[in-house]
């Protein structure tokens, strides 16, 4: 999974390396892996949620599901709650917010784009390929193929052939 984040984001073997060391925003994807591999195996994840929260801004919950190919160009301000689900290839900016209310979670699926300071609530589901505007505030389902955007989100473009 983080080889495909790798590609995705455009870092090779040096930039690779680097990450590991500098806090970058592909530092912070490696941060979030680590955490999602601990969790795999039921080992304390407190280290990478401390590294995550206080270096990288970025609030990280349990039994979060993210595909491979993250990218989080700017991770500072990102809340991933309990439960989220990301699919594959997708691009989350700054400020995004995944919030639970009650038992719902956001769903979001694949090759999606987040921009700035979106909120993806509860009933959220996001369909693959779309693109959710920045500040938007998504509060119910949405299919593929669409360009969302506003508050509420409302749907601006229907990219399907």
């Amino acid at each position: 999974m983080l080889i495909e984040d790798a590609n995705i984001n455009g870092v090779g073997c040096l930039k690779f390396l680097v990450s590991f060391i500098v806090p970058n925003y592909f530092n912070a994807i490696i941060w979030i892996r680590v955490f999602q591999t601990l969790e795999r195996y039921h080992l304390p994840t407190f280290i990478p949620f401390r590294i995550l929260l206080h270096v990288h801004g970025l609030e990280f919950a349990n039994n979060v599901t993210i595909g491979a190919g993250l990218r989080l160009p700017h991770p500072r301000g990102v809340l991933f709650t309990t439960g989220t689900v990301i699919g594959e290839r997708c691009s989350i900016y700054g400020n995004v917010r995944f919030v639970r209310i009650y038992s719902e979670v956001p769903t979001v699926g694949d090759n999606v784009l987040i921009g700035d300071g979106a909120i993806c609530t509860g009933k959220a589901r996001i369909g693959n390929n779309s693109i959710i505007g920045a500040g938007s505030v998504v509060t119910k389902p949405f299919g593929d193929n669409l360009i969302i955007a506003g508050n509420p989100a409302k749907v601006l473009k229907d990219n399907r052939s």
